[in-house]
């Protein structure tokens, strides 16, 4: 089984993005061969607005993949290991904190909805691909 770290982008993709990135972002979070992983940086990046916004749909899709998701939690470490990839690779902040927690969590790879030109491409400690390949 291959584990997976999905950025927010790809939880929003799914519950309200447009398609192609809609339709890859669902049959990613279906394919039963992966197990997902989180942080508590991605659940922040998506239920809240989602809450504040009452939109229902989208918050049962999050509730649903954050109850079966793997969660990182240790938050003193992301930030450590952020503030090195950071460093590092010249990756930005919110970016640098789902690469930290994708290594911690000991992923196979981090998916993301980033254009490919953005800085979290740069990683040398996780691999990093665009949902749509």
């Amino acid at each position: 089984m291959a584990r997976v770290f999905t950025d927010s982008g790809v939880l929003i993709a799914a519950a309200r993005g447009e398609s192609p990135f809609r339709e890859a972002a669902v049959q990613l979070l279906t394919d039963p061969t992966h197990v997902f992983l989180t942080s508590p940086f991605v659940y922040l990046e998506t239920v809240p607005k989602a809450r504040f916004g009452r939109r229902e749909l989208e918050l049962a899709l999050y509730r649903l993949y954050f109850d079966h998701a793997q969660s990182f939690d240790d938050l003193p470490l992301i930030f450590q290991r952020a503030l090195s990839i950071s460093s590092q690779d010249g990756i930005g902040p919110m970016d640098s904190l789902h690469v930290a927690a994708a290594v911690l969590a000991k992923a196979d790879v981090l998916v993301t909805v980033e254009n490919k030109g953005k800085s979290i491409y740069r990683a040398t400690t996780m691999a990093v691909c665009h949902l749509l390949g």
